[in-house]
């Protein structure tokens, strides 16, 4: 789905596909947190399927903006049991392997829809997978920056936990940030989308 497309139906569609992938995302982060013996995100009630634990508003924003968004920030606890430090970087890298995976997966129900669903309703069905594999992907890619809340956070987490701390107590200004910077990305292209294209190429 082309970023400069945003009729209703494609923001309907963005709206949807960060609610789903950053509610997939979090309780996913939050399981296998659980699984390596940090069992702070369960209390905290993050495994759990239910969007309001893991959807931000500034995620929603930068999703409809530019298809990638992020979870809320996880609290982890790095210096545990089984595997103190490297807890962290282990979540990140399993983030970005199912956001990955995910939005491989997702991708291959599209000529199902096409043959099964029923046809009042399937190109909004196509668009939302579409948009779905496209917001897995833009997650994963968006999600490789070392802030918190992002995935590389994490790593940031691991590398520099002092850096890491000063930036997290501050991750809605971040985040606000962030989305920003997706909403300026979006009216820049939408303001000379043959001159950016020509500069990308």
């Amino acid at each position: 789905m082309p970023i400069l497309d945003l009729s209703f139906q494609s923001i309907l569609a963005r709206i949807l596909a960060a609610t789903v992938v950053a509610t997939l995302l979090g309780a996913f982060l939050a399981l296998v947190a659980d699984q390596l013996g940090d069992h702070g995100p369960k209390f905290d009630g993050r495994l759990t399927s239910n969007p309001v634990a893991h959807t931000s508003l500034w995620s929603l924003v930068a999703t409809t903006a530019m298809l990638a968004g992020w979870t809320k920030l996880l609290t982890l606890e790095p210096t545990q049991d089984s595997c103190p430090a490297a807890r962290p970087i282990i979540v990140a890298l399993c983030g970005e392997a199912a956001l990955i995976a995910f939005g491989l997966g997702i991708g291959q129900l599209s000529p199902v829809i096409a043959a099964y669903w029923p046809q009042s309703s399937s190109a909004f069905a196509l668009t939302l997978v579409r948009t779905l594999r496209e917001a897995s992907f833009g997650f994963a890619l968006l999600n490789l920056l070392p802030l918190p809340p992002l995935l590389g956070g994490y790593i940031l987490q691991y590398l520099a936990p002092s850096a890491f701390d000063s930036i997290a107590r501050r991750s809605g200004l971040t985040s606000l940030v962030i989305a920003e910077g997706g909403l300026s990305f979006h009216a820049l292209v939408s303001s000379n989308p043959i001159a950016w294209i020509e500069a990308s190429i």
